[in-house]
């Protein structure tokens, strides 16, 4: 994924994998990632090519609301309701199937 031990080198796979439920970033991830908040036109694609730390990409996917919701629902100590359970359900779905396509993208790669 990385060219050195403990980096990233950032695609557009890798950035899209931390969108939230939206299809949007937060502003957290955001500032861990180097940039300002708003975003400016065509940040994304300026961002490509460009090497994190992988601490800081697990942060950057950390901070998505989808995986936040996933942890939240996965926690078997807390009380979800039915409604967001089912509120939840496309954002699993679309997370497998994200998941999926960067698995199929990993073994091209390498």
């Amino acid at each position: 994924m990385g060219n050195e031990m403990g980096s990233v080198v950032l695609t557009k796979a890798l950035i899209e994998a931390g969108r939230t439920g939206s299809a949007g970033y937060t502003k957290k991830q955001l500032k861990i990632i180097g940039i300002e908040h708003p975003p400016r036109k065509g940040w994304l694609l300026n961002l490509i090519g460009t090497t994190i730390t992988q601490e800081a990409y697990d942060k950057f996917v950390a901070f998505s609301t989808a995986n936040r919701a996933e942890v939240f629902l996965s926690d078997p100590s807390l009380t979800v309701s039915k409604r967001a359970m089912a509120l939840a359900e496309p954002t699993k779905e679309q997370q497998a199937h994200d998941e999926s396509l960067l698995r199929g993208l990993a073994s091209k790669e390498g």
